[in-house]
């Protein structure tokens, strides 16, 4: 079976629950721009050879509709992110004519992840009968090890009097603070989960937030220009951390 992925997550999840019964190639390489992503005439070869092609679906995949637009349903199965998983509109600082632009970032929420296992391992009974038995208890496995890692972020966050989250960056986590019920402060962002949020993403509001909350800690993004974050760090001596919104990994990090 020859499994297609645009993203690592997706990508990650074939390759689990398929073990060696599948070839998954994730097309978009470690440490790349996932958003000025342009297939080459060999990534459409490769996309139109799958037997299964998963992709997210939002306004940075338009290249994928002429891409699998001519395919025949029957001979290659396609998963759609965004239509299993209801997307979030993008909250930006930043106008660009498009305010529905979705927020990409949907494998953060574990339980979007969880539904997104289930249907890779749909489909893969549907390509291979015969292994179906298989594919279900790979992805129950998997969805096993995302379940222990969902309760130790609840274990986290109780024990933490402070619900508010400091990106230095853009943000990608939309749908994280919306599932754990956390406040945000983000470079990018104007809107804000409750009041401890409000104001809007500049570098002095940033600075505000971190002060204020007492946050001893604020995030940056993989593969983000890290100036914002320095100047919090360097203003408050709050710690960096790095955070991966799973979208994207260094070339370093990528196994």
């Amino acid at each position: 079976i020859q499994i297609v992925s645009t993203v690592f997550p997706t990508y990650d999840f074939a390759k689990s629950i398929a073990g060696k019964k599948a070839n998954c190639t994730l097309l978009i390489n470690p440490g790349s721009d996932i958003h000025s992503y342009s297939p080459s005439p060999e990534d459409i070869s490769t996309i139109q050879n799958a037997d299964l092609f998963i992709y997210i679906g939002n306004k940075d995949d338009e290249w994928v509709y002429n891409v699998i637009g001519s395919k025949d349903p029957q001979v290659q199965k396609i998963i759609k992110i965004t239509d299993y998983v209801a997307p979030i509109v993008q909250e930006t600082a930043v106008t660009e004519g498009d305010q529905t632009k979705t927020d990409e970032h949907i494998i953060s929420f574990p339980t979007n992840a969880i539904s997104l296992i289930d249907v890779v391992a749909q489909n893969l009974g549907e390509i291979d009968p015969d292994d179906e038995k298989l594919y279900k208890k790979n992805a129950d496995a998997y969805k096993t090890r995302i379940l222990k890692v969902d309760k130790k972020i609840q274990q986290i966050i109780a024990k933490h009097s402070s619900q508010l989250l400091v990106l230095g960056d853009y943000f990608p986590l939309r749908y994280f603070v919306d599932q754990f019920t956390l406040a945000y402060r983000a470079a990018d962002c104007e809107k804000k989960a409750d009041e401890k949020g409000n104001g809007k993403g500049t570098l002095s509001g940033l600075l505000s937030a971190v002060r204020e909350n007492n946050i001893r800690y604020v995030l940056y993004v993989t593969l983000s220009n890290p100036n914002i974050i320095k100047e919090i760090n360097e203003k408050t001596e709050a710690e960096m951390i790095l955070l991966s919104s799973c979208h994207n990994f260094t070339r370093e990090d990528f196994v």
